[in-house]
């Protein structure tokens, strides 16, 4: 039947035009309109993900820009915070030597009191002396004899006040009846502490000279430092340090066999009897010294 009815269509221009025309309006109803549906979704999909990718780079972007402001504060801190650390070190090394300061001027008011001190005792010595002799003046002028005699000691070191020693490099004076001989500290030690050729000779002729002029006599070496001299890393302190050099002066004396050990006794004062003043060089050199103080008395 199938067969019949293709075999006469197909016989039949006019059925067979029909057909055709029939067969391709149901195309254009049924496969056009499905094209342009599925047309009409991808256009719709590319709108899609055109705008996810709009949305995606703008969301970079701002990332970019957070970053960037992270980066640029971050900088900001790590500046601030090394200018914060070069003013703390500048405060500290500010404060080191303001304690260093402060340091010196404790010990120049130390030294500046003791020296006061030392003043207040020497007048007060001057003041006894000064009404001693001016009663002796008086005695004397109203023709009052004096009824006693001063010891066989005491002639002797008047005596010896006469005719004081002279000892090139050496000065000589006399103190509350004592003999005060002093001996440069530049020029018996050296840089190192040691004793100088030069400081060496010095000590054996002053040795010898107070061995021969005063026999017998108790000899106390004493050690003295300058106030402003800087102390050796060796002690720590002026009073060790002046200690130690008064021994070393004891020691050659009675090495070379000059002043027998039973006569000489040693003391340290550090900085403790200047002369005079050490702010300059000379006053400087001068408290600078070793001082053999000679007296007719047992220490």
């Amino acid at each position: 039947m199938r067969i019949l009815l293709d075999s006469f269509i197909l016989r039949n221009p006019f059925f067979r035009r029909s057909f055709l025309g029939a067969a391709r309006s149901l195309f254009c109803l049924c496969v056009l309109p499905m094209s342009i549906f599925n047309s009409g979704c991808s256009g719709t999909n590319n709108l899609t993900l055109q705008g996810q990718v709009s949305d995606l780079q703008n969301q970079r972007v701002a990332i970019q820009n957070e970053r960037d402001a992270w980066k640029t504060r971050y900088e900001e801190l790590s500046n601030s915070n090394r200018v914060q650390t070069h003013e703390l070190a500048s405060s500290q090394q500010q404060i080191m030597t303001l304690k260093q300061e402060q340091l010196v001027l404790q010990q120049q008011l130390k030294d500046t009191l003791e020296q006061v001190a030392t003043a207040q005792k020497q007048n007060e010595y001057l003041s006894k002396q000064l009404a001693r002799y001016e009663d002796i003046r008086h005695q004397q002028e109203n023709g009052i004899q004096f009824a006693s005699t001063p010891s066989p000691e005491k002639t002797a070191i008047t005596q010896a006040e006469r005719t004081l020693p002279s000892i090139p490099g050496t000065l000589v004076s006399t103190v509350n009846g004592e003999i005060h001989i002093e001996l440069p500290g530049e020029t018996l030690f050296e840089q190192s502490g040691a004793i100088s050729p030069k400081g060496l000779s010095l000590i054996k002729e002053t040795g010898r000279t107070i061995a021969s002029q005063y026999p017998g006599a108790y000899v106390e070496i004493q050690g003295h430092l300058s106030s402003f001299q800087k102390v050796s890393s060796n002690f720590k302190d002026p009073h060790q340090q002046s200690t130690s050099q008064a021994m070393i002066v004891k020691d050659i004396l009675i090495q070379e066999n000059i002043l027998p050990e039973k006569l000489l006794k040693v003391s340290g004062c550090g900085t403790s009897n200047p002369i005079i003043s050490s702010a300059t060089s000379k006053g400087v050199y001068r408290n600078y010294r070793i001082e053999l103080v000679i007296t007719p008395e047992t220490p």
